[in-house]
């Protein structure tokens, strides 16, 4: 298992028991699942389509199901530039 890595996670769909992801620092293309079970409360609350967390997570895995995560945090806003 590679190291996990600080990255950003776009929310593409959510609902009760899962999100739906993507994570452009491991495939930009590729949409996957993440069990809500694996998000703090608090956070998984919070999100919704279209918003941003960031985790820890293993970028060197080959395929989905490989993907770990943790440490979910709010990602913070946008800045303008």
């Amino acid at each position: 298992m590679s190291t996990k890595e600080r990255t950003l996670i776009r929310i593409e769909a959510a609902n009760r028991r899962y999100f739906v992801v993507v994570i452009p620092g491991w495939n930009p293309h590729t949409k996957v699942i993440v069990n809500r079970e694996w998000v703090p409360e608090d956070i998984a609350d919070a999100i919704r389509p279209g918003d941003h967390v960031i985790a820890r997570v293993n970028l060197g895995a080959q395929i989905p199901s490989k993907l770990r995560f943790s440490d979910f945090e709010e990602a913070p806003p946008p800045s303008d530039i």
